[in-house]
């Protein structure tokens, strides 16, 4: 069956083709979202960062849906700060406890 398929596209058959073409190269389900990719190298650069994407929305640029996926790769790059940020709360008080108990 695939043979024929192929078969058929290669003699021209347009909605064979077509079938052929998007079987091997899928249309894309999302476009690429345009944005000027914002530095987020500390906590206050994600709220910076979800303040762009509200204008951007507001002004046209960004439609609900893209907004919301750029804004959960934010949310998601909170969260590793947040994780870093406890895992040097832990080693300050570790150290605080390892020094309380030298002096």
């Amino acid at each position: 069956m695939v043979q024929k398929a192929v078969e058929l596209a290669l003699q021209g058959n347009g909605k064979v083709l077509k079938m052929v073409f998007d079987r091997l190269l899928p249309p894309r389900r999302d476009r690429p979202i345009n944005i000027d990719n914002p530095v987020v190298k500390k906590f206050q650069d994600i709220l910076t960062a979800l303040a762009k994407i509200v204008e951007s929305v507001s002004n046209g640029e960004l439609d609900p849906d893209q907004a919301s996926k750029v804004a959960g790769i934010l949310r998601n790059t909170k969260k590793v700060h947040r994780t870093r940020l406890t895992e040097v709360e832990e080693r300050l008080k570790e150290e605080q406890c390892r020094n309380s108990r030298r002096g």
